[in-house]
């Protein structure tokens, strides 16, 4: 086993890991149908500060990234992996949603409703 005392790498590794196992299933960006693309907040999981990503949402995966027109996702995860979706009204702009996956729950915002509720709508129907 190995023993990681600075969660940063063992962040990094995690994303690293992750990336080599999509690259090797053929989970690429192009594989599935883009159900839905856009920029939102994220919180970090980590530091738990606000970044704006570009997500990308397919019928395979859901991706983000640092910005349109990335190739490589900071983080992808599997459709299967999802377990629930909510609205959450509470966090900064009042548009958020709560994605719960096997590996982790991400936090996400819009600047406004209709943008949110597309994105809730969209991960409603791949659960």
């Amino acid at each position: 086993d190995v023993v990681f005392d600075d969660i940063t790498a063992r962040s990094k590794l995690y994303r690293l890991l992750q990336q080599q196992w999509l690259d090797a299933n053929g989970m690429g960006l192009a594989a599935g149908e883009i159900k839905l693309k856009g920029y939102l907040l994220k919180q970090g999981s980590v530091r738990k500060n606000w970044k704006i990503r570009w997500f990308v949402l397919t019928s395979t995966q859901l991706a983000y990234f640092e910005r349109e027109g990335e190739t490589r996702p900071i983080s992808a995860i599997p459709v299967i992996n999802f377990i629930s979706v909510a609205r959450n009204d509470t966090i900064h702009t009042g548009f958020g949603i709560v994605l719960a996956t096997t590996e982790r729950t991400l936090l996400m915002e819009s600047d406004d409703r209709d943008t949110a509720e597309r994105w809730y709508t969209a991960f409603c129907q791949l659960l």
